[in-house]
């Protein structure tokens, strides 16, 4: 007999005899109710207590009060079989889910059979049991390590460091030595304490391309003003002017006029700028006329070589010679009558800035002491010879390319400006003009980022920053410490010191199948060098490790901010449709795989896929680049093209937050000019210089 059962019975018995007793004493009943009594009597007790009876606890129950209810029996002892349907039907005994008033439902587990379940049970175990085997097994393991898709080491990039671990990790490995780049915002200064150096800005969401700004600010022309080398040629050729020095009939003068603008210029202006960037040092030689208001560019001369003013920090006697043969590059373009009023400039840029201070003013003396010993031009005042700084640097490249294109200067032929984005070795710089409507409540905050510029009588308010740390070879250096750092983590305690490169270290960063010898220098550690080489993750893997690098969700004190916590007015919102050029290693990077057919014009969502198929390796690019054997040998013996077009990829998309279907301009030169920040530094020195040419 089921529990249930058992221990309603005794209460079944009580309650039938008390109905038995009471209709037995009764006088009134008529002798055919105490038959039907009897009967119910007997009905109930057997229906309690014989083991064939298949009904449950709740036939039972309807028994006892259901049926007496159907009779409509009036008798004496009716309080009596009430107190009973009361006992049954009060909350204690809630109605089962098999009564009258509610569907029927199967018992849990009555559906499945027994040794069903067991079966079932028993097949989910045995699955465990090999699984665990599976990868328990020692055979599972190689005992030699081979490079395959199937055991390289892709770093775990997001494993958590133990606090037990007795490797000192608490400088982050790309960060550059003795510079502020990725470092956590200190706040020690008790006087500091109250205050959150936060300014207020507008509660609205400062990326949203439908707010009265964006809609403002997106009246700029939609369409890049495309100038081809041959256009301006013919312009050139045109106006009678040379093109270049072999082609100039005479190099101390002009065939644009015959007298200058202003008395106190000379009809013919040379000017030299030197730029000692931490790769390479060139220089270029431009000639100017004075035949307007402004100087005009007639040609430039370009020359350069390796390495920069940096790689001779410990000698800089033999950092200055370096830029001998520059110099007398300029010694055959200018004529020897100009030379003494033809100003020279040297402006070292982010390579000499990662430098000690110590080593590069001993750099820089020492250049300027052999410009003005052994060289016939004139070198100016303290700024001269510098370390410029990274917002000249910016600028004068805004300069350069804006008058190239007739947008600022005499004769400018447009109101809207366009973005400048300046990719060096160590840096990288952005400019440009943000456009706030007049009844916006946003405008551009204060600090060292706001440049006023006035320029060919017109003004103008720039945005501009150098994010040192961030040019393509500190890039290079950041990922490969990461990566490094990650795989060496992964291993456990790793002897850094005994690091060498018969190590072999997986780099998604590299293209798939290449490899080379890569020098680790992470702050805090020993320089080493190892052996890396091209993992199987691909683009994807190389981006993961780049986005760390970028410190996109560094703290942003000023809102809104592009990354690294730098305070920048978003380009969707103040800058929408503007025009944009990509410059230095931009180009140096992506010019040479594109085809000739190729337009100017590069989509971001063109640069992703060109970083994708030249992160896949040899076997893609001669898909992709059969056609192409500039681009084949450009990816020849260069594993970190991977590297470099993923961090192009990432510095714009996620990092300046472009859209992929935003396009950007890939030139070297316009009207036969090379593009950068020299020739905008040129024009300064030529409308600033007052020099009078002695024999």
């Amino acid at each position: 007999m089921p529990a249930r059962q058992r221990s309603l019975s005794p209460t079944l018995s009580q309650t039938t005899d008390t109905l038995s007793n009471t209709t037995t004493a009764s006088t009134t009943a008529a002798s055919s109710t105490t038959s039907l009594s009897s009967a119910f009597t007997a009905n109930l007790t057997e229906s309690a207590s014989s083991p064939s009876d298949q009904g449950t606890p709740t036939q039972i129950r309807r028994r006892v009060i259901v049926s007496p209810a159907k009779k409509n029996l009036k008798t004496p002892s009716s309080p009596k079989i009430s107190t009973a349907a009361r006992m049954f039907s009060s909350r204690k005994y809630s109605p089962l889910p098999t009564s009258s008033n509610a569907p029927a439902r199967k018992r849990a587990g009555g559906g499945l059979a027994g040794w069903r379940r067991w079966a079932l049970l028993g097949t989910i175990v045995l699955v465990l049991l090999g699984l665990g085997y599976s990868y328990g097994s020692p055979s599972s393991y190689a005992s030699d390590t081979v490079w395959d898709d199937e055991n390289t080491y892709t770093p775990a990039l997001d494993e958590e460091i133990s606090d037990s671990d007795v490797v000192d990790y608490s400088s982050p490995p790309f960060r550059p030595i003795g510079s502020d780049i990725a470092e956590p915002n200190a706040h020690d200064d008790d006087d500091e304490e109250s205050s959150l150096h936060i300014l207020p800005i507008d509660s609205g969401n400062p990326h949203n391309p439908t707010s009265d700004e964006a809609k403002g600010a997106a009246e700029a022309d939609a369409d890049f003003t495309d100038v081809s080398d041959e256009e301006e040629d013919d312009k050139d050729s045109k106006s009678g002017l040379p093109t270049s020095f072999e082609e100039d009939p005479d190099a101390t003068s002009t065939t644009a006029c015959t007298t200058p603008f202003s008395e106190d210029k000379p009809i013919v202006q040379y000017a030299l700028t030197i730029d000692a960037g931490s790769t390479g040092s060139r220089i270029h030689v431009y000639k100017f006329n004075n035949c307007g208001p402004s100087p005009q560019l007639e040609y430039e001369t370009f020359k350069m070589l390796n390495p920069g003013l940096s790689a001779f920090a410990r000698d800089p006697t033999a950092a200055a010679a370096s830029l001998d043969p520059l110099l007398e590059e300029a010694y055959r373009v200018v004529p020897e009558s100009l030379r003494k009023c033809t100003p020279v400039e040297v402006k070292a840029t982010a390579g000499l800035r990662l430098l000690g201070v110590q080593e590069s003013v001993a750099i820089l003396d020492e250049v300027r002491n052999r410009l003005e010993t052994n060289w016939e031009f004139s070198v100016g005042g303290e700024k001269s010879v510098e370390i410029m700084d990274g917002k000249d640097e910016g600028v004068y490249a805004w300069i350069t390319a804006n008058y190239l294109l007739n947008k600022i200067g005499e004769g400018a032929t447009s109101d809207d400006t366009l973005a400048v984005m300046d990719l060096g070795g160590a840096s990288t710089q952005i400019v440009f003009e943000p456009k706030f409507p007049a009844d916006s409540s946003q405008a551009l905050v204060e600090g060292e980022h706001k440049y006023q510029l006035t320029f060919g009588g017109k003004d103008f308010t720039l945005y501009q920053h150098s994010y040192l740390g961030y040019g393509l070879m500190r890039a290079r250096r950041s990922v490969h410490n990461l990566v490094a750092f990650t795989w060496s983590f992964g291993r456990g305690e790793v002897e850094w010191e005994t690091l060498s490169e018969s190590v072999e270290v997986p780099n998604p960063c590299l293209s798939r199948g290449t490899s080379r010898r890569v020098e680790l220098d992470p702050p805090g550690r020993a320089a080493v060098n190892v052996t890396m080489h091209g993992a199987t993750g691909g683009f994807e893997a190389c981006n993961r490790v780049v986005e760390l690098v970028m410190a996109k969700d560094a703290i942003c004190e000023v809102k809104p901010c592009s990354f690294n916590g730098v305070y920048q007015p978003s380009l969707l919102d103040t800058f929408p449709r503007g025009q944009l050029l990509a410059l230095s290693y931009f180009t140096d990077r992506i010019k040479p795989l594109l085809s000739s057919s190729d337009h100017s014009l590069l989509p971001i969502s063109e640069l992703t896929q060109i970083a994708k198929d030249v992160c896949a390796g040899p076997s893609t690019w001669s898909k992709r680049w059969a056609d192409n054997p500039t681009a084949l040998a450009e990816l020849e013996d260069r594993p970190e093209y991977c590297l470099d077009l993923t961090f192009m990829n990432a510095l714009l998309g996620l990092g300046y937050e472009l859209g992929p279907e935003r396009e950007m301009m890939v030139e070297k030169k316009l009207k036969g000019v090379e593009l950068g920040w020299a020739l905008g530094a040129g024009l300064a020195l030529v409308e600033k210089a007052e020099l009078t040419c002695t024999a």
